[in-house]
C-alpha cells in the first residue's frame, strides 16, 4: 500500500470526552469515528486491525472442528419470551418493532437464536457433537455509554456455540474451548489471566472470563500471589487473615460533622445497607445487610440470597428515613422489623464496633452486637479486598483492574428444556440438547491491546495486530532520485514477498510522517536516507525504542522476515 492511496484519518489533538488512552489514542490514529453515544464508525485503519483479529480467531475456531455460520442480528420477540430473557435481560436490551407492529430484539446475544435453529435441524444423537460460531455485530442499550468501543451500544463479537448428548461432551468441548481461547489471546501477545465468574442471566452454574490487565478497566479481578487462583471479584469468596482485628480506640479529626468532634476510622464502623425484600410489596419489610466500614457490599453475592427481591433494589428514601430516626432513638429497637444479614467478618470486630453509619448519618452505639449476631444470618455478603486469604489457601490476593475480552460457558440444557429442543437417542426415547456458548470481544480486544501498548507517541502494535507490520519512511523523497529508486525498489520487493508494508510516498514533511507513523503504532520502520544509501545502508527503527541500527541495503528482506518472525 502506497501512503498516498491511503487515508488515515489521524488527528493531532486530543479529543474531548475521551478519557481513557485505548480511546484517545483509537480517534487520534484513525481507527474509529463517533456518529452518536456509543456507536462508531470503523475507518480503513481500524478495520486492518479487525481483520487481522478475526483471521487469527477463524483459523484456531476451524482447527477444533468449529464451522463458520451468520445470523440475522434481528431476533423475533417471541423467541425471547419462551426463554424468559425479555423481562430478565433488563433495559439494555434493545426492543424495536416492524411496520406491522410485529416486536424484535437487536442481539446482544444469539442463544435463543441458536437453540431454535438446532431444535428444526438436529434430530439424532449420531449428528452430535457440533460446534458453530459466527462474527456478528451485537447491540446493548447502554445506560452510560463509555470508555469507548469498551462500553459501547454496539460492538463486534464472535460467539460460538456447542451441542452434545450429554454433560461428558459438553465438558469435553468446554476445556477445548478454554485451551483455545488461551492460545488465541497468546497469539494476540495480550496479558490476561483466565477467571472463575458468574454466568448470570446466561444459565449454567460454570462460566470462565477472560480479563486483560488495565489499569483503565471496569472490570476486577483477584489474583493469588502464591498459587493460579483468579476470579471476577464478584464470585470470590471473602476470606480474612487472623491479624485483621483492629483497635477499638483508633480515630481520626473529622471535618465532615460538627455534631461529633471525632469520627471514627472505617475499621471501626459498621455499614448498614438497606434493600428490598421480595414480599416487600405486602408487607414493606426490608432486608438489613451489615458489613465493615472499610468493606464494601457484594451485589452478586446478594441477588443469590432467596429473600432478596430481584432485581435487587434499594430502600425508598421514606424507608430509610424511618430507619435513621429510630436507631438514633434506640439503636436496640431498629433491627426488630427487618431481616438481618451479617457479613462474616462482623464476629471478628464484634467488641470492638462503636458506630454504624446508615446512608451519611452516622451514630454512636453501645456494644449490643452479641444481640444482634443472634438474630441475624451469617453470610459472605462482601468483596473481596488486597490482602485476604486466596480461597484456595496458598498466598493471599491481589485485586487489578482488568477488560473482559473473552467469556465460556457451560448452559447444561437451559434453553433445550425451555424451548423444547431434543434429540432421539439410541433406544428411541428423546433428550434435551446440553449446550455451552463462548464469547470473544473482538472489538474490545483492541482496546485491551492499546491500553497495554502504547506510550506518549502512540500506539505500539504487536507485529500480528498491526494493520502494516513495516513502513518505508523515505527522506527527501522528492528531491533525491537515489532515495526514490531505493524506496520503490525495496517496497516492490516486499510487495513481492506478501509482507503487509505501507510506502509513505507523500510529499509531506519529515517530522509529520514520523509523527503519524509513531501514532498509528507501525512497529517496524525502514528510514532512506541518501547519505546512508552511499554505503549501501538503511535505518531500522523498532516503535517503542529508543534507537535506530544500520542495517545492509542487500539484507532488508531477510533483516524483516526475522524480525517477523516469518
Amino acid at each position: 500500500m502506497k501512503a498516498s492511496q491511503y487515508n488515515f484519518f489521524t488527528m493531532k489533538n486530543k479529543p474531548h470526552n475521551s478519557e481513557i488512552p485505548s480511546h484517545q489514542l483509537m480517534l487520534r490514529a484513525g481507527l474509529i469515528r463517533q456518529i452518536s453515544s456509543g456507536i462508531y464508525v470503523w475507518l480503513p485503519t481500524g478495520i486492518r486491525v479487525l481483520n487481522n483479529i478475526k483471521k487469527i480467531i477463524k483459523k484456531e475456531m476451524n482447527k477444533i472442528g468449529g464451522i463458520e455460520i451468520y445470523m440475522p442480528a434481528i431476533q423475533p420477540y417471541k423467541l425471547w419470551n419462551i426463554s424468559g430473557r425479555w423481562n430478565t435481560y433488563g433495559k439494555e436490551l434493545f426492543k424495536i418493532f416492524d411496520r406491522k407492529n410485529n416486536q424484535f430484539v437487536l442481539g446482544p446475544t444469539h442463544e435463543e437464536l441458536i437453540t431454535q435453529i438446532i431444535k428444526n435441524e438436529i434430530h439424532s444423537y449420531k449428528q452430535l457433537p457440533m460446534l458453530l460460531y459466527q462474527i456478528q455485530n451485537k447491540f446493548r442499550d447502554e445506560i452510560r455509554p463509555r470508555s469507548g468501543i469498551i462500553r459501547s451500544r454496539e460492538f463486534i463479537m464472535k460467539d460460538a456455540y456447542s451441542f452434545h448428548n450429554d454433560k461428558i461432551s459438553l465438558q469435553k468441548m468446554y476445556s477445548t474451548i478454554h485451551d483455545t481461547y488461551r492460545k488465541i489471546f497468546k497469539t494476540l501477545k495480550l496479558q490476561y489471566r483466565s477467571v472463575e465468574a458468574d454466568s448470570s442471566s446466561m444459565g449454567g452454574n460454570i462460566s470462565h472470563e477472560f480479563q486483560a490487565i488495565s489499569k483503565h478497566g471496569e472490570d476486577t479481578i483477584v489474583c493469588s500471589t502464591l498459587s493460579n487462583y483468579a476470579a471476577n471479584i464478584d464470585v470470590s469468596p471473602a476470606i480474612e487473615q487472623n491479624n485483621q482485628l483492629i483497635n477499638q480506640n483508633i480515630y481520626q479529626e473529622s471535618i465532615n460533622t460538627t455534631k461529633y468532634t471525632l469520627k471514627p476510622c472505617l475499621k471501626t464502623i459498621i455499614q448498614i445497607i438497606l434493600i428490598k425484600s421480595n414480599n416487600y410489596i405486602q408487607d414493606k419489610s426490608l432486608v438489613t445487610l451489615i458489613i465493615k466500614g472499610d468493606h464494601t457490599i457484594n451485589l452478586n453475592k446478594v441477588k443469590n440470597i432467596s429473600i432478596i427481591l430481584k432485581p435487587i433494589e434499594y430502600a425508598l428514601k421514606n424507608d430509610v428515613e424511618s430507619f435513621v430516626k429510630k436507631a438514633k432513638q434506640s439503636v436496640k429497637n431498629i433491627f426488630k422489623e427487618n431481616t438481618i444479614i451479617t457479613d462474616i467478618s462482623v464476629i471478628n470486630t464484634l467488641n470492638l464496633i462503636n458506630w454504624i453509619q446508615i446512608n451519611n448519618h452516622l451514630i454512636p452505639i453501645n456494644n449490643i452486637w452479641k444481640n444482634i449476631l443472634q438474630k441475624s444470618t451469617i453470610l459472605d455478603i462482601r468483596n473481596t479486598i488486597h490482602g485476604d486469604i486466596s480461597p484456595d489457601h496458598s498466598g493471599i490476593l491481589e485485586v487489578k483492574n482488568s477488560i473482559e475480552i473473552g467469556h465460556i460457558f457451560q448452559l447444561e440444557t437451559k434453553y433445550s428444556n425451555l424451548m423444547n429442543a431434543n434429540i432421539q437417542q439410541k433406544d428411541g426415547k428423546k433428550k434435551n440438547i446440553y449446550m455451552g456458548c463462548y464469547g470473544i470481544g473482538i472489538s474490545r480486544i483492541i482496546a485491551a491491546s492499546i491500553e497495554q501498548n502504547h506510550d506518549h507517541k502512540g500506539i505500539i502494535w504487536p507485529n500480528i495486530l498491526a494493520p502494516f507490520k513495516i513502513v518505508i519512511i523515505p527522506i527527501n523523497l522528492n528531491k533525491s532520485y537515489l532515495v526514490q529508486n531505493i524506496a520503490k525498489e525495496i517496497y516492490n520487493n516486499f510487495i513481492k514477498e506478501k509482507i503487509d508494508i505501507i510506502f509513505d510516498d507523500r510529499n509531506e514533511q519529515t517530522g509529520i510522517m514520523f509523527a503519524e507513523m509513531n501514532l498509528i503504532g507501525i512497529p517496524h520502520q525502514l528510514i532512506i536516507r541518501e547519505n546512508n544509501l552511499i554505503n549501501n545502508q538503511i535505518e531500522y527503527h523498532k516503535r517503542g525504542t529508543s534507537k535506530n541500527i544500520l542495517i545492509s541495503l542487500h539484507e532488508v528482506i531477510e533483516f524483516m522476515k526475522i524480525k517477523l518472525c516469518i
